[in-house]
C-alpha cells in the first residue's frame, strides 16, 4: 500500500506511516465492534480508522481507503480553522478513491502476466457500487 501511495510524495507517506506507528487504525474485531470501515475524526486530534483487518486484498484496498479520508482530514484541519476545516462527502470521497485508483496502478504495474492483472481489475471494479456515496461514512465532529 504505501508503494503504491508513493506517488502522494514523502510528507504524504510519512503522515502515513505515523497513522500507522501511533495507533491511529484499529484493525482487530472486538466484541460490539461495527462491522465495515471508517474514518472518524475530531478536529484538534488525529483521525481514527475503524476495520477489522484480516490481510485480504479487499482489506488493503479498504485500508487505503479509509486512509484517505484519515489524512484528508488531518490535511484539512491543520490547514484551515475550525470553522472552514469540514467539507461535503462528495470532495470526501476524492482523497479516498484516488488512494485506490493509486494503488491498483501501481498492484497492476507490479502484476506477472495477464491473469494476475485481469483478476486485479476484476477485483477493482467489484469495489466500485454505484451506491457507494450512501455505505461510506465519514463522521466529523
Amino acid at each position: 500500500m504505501k508503494e503504491g501511495l508513493a506517488p502522494m510524495g514523502e510528507e504524504y507517506l510519512q503522515l502515513l506511516q505515523e497513522g500507522f506507528d501511533n495507533r491511529w487504525i484499529d484493525v482487530y474485531e472486538n466484541q460490539g465492534k461495527r462491522s465495515g470501515a471508517y474514518s472518524w475524526g475530531a478536529y484538534g486530534s488525529h483521525p481514527y480508522v475503524l476495520l477489522n483487518f484480516h490481510g485480504t486484498l479487499n482489506d488493503v484496498f479498504t485500508l487505503a481507503h479509509e486512509m484517505g479520508h484519515s489524512l484528508h482530514s488531518w490535511y484539512s484541519d491543520h490547514s484551515q480553522p475550525f470553522t472552514y476545516a469540514g467539507y461535503k462527502i462528495f470532495v470526501a470521497e476524492v482523497a479516498s478513491t484516488c488512494n485506490e485508483a493509486l494503488l491498483i496502478r501501481h498492484l497492476l504495474k507490479k502484476a506477472s502476466g495477464k491473469e494476475e492483472k485481469a483478476y486485479l481489475l476484476n477485483h477493482f471494479l467489484e469495489r466500485l457500487p454505484g451506491d457507494r456515496i450512501q455505505t461510506d461514512h465519514v463522521c466529523r465532529v
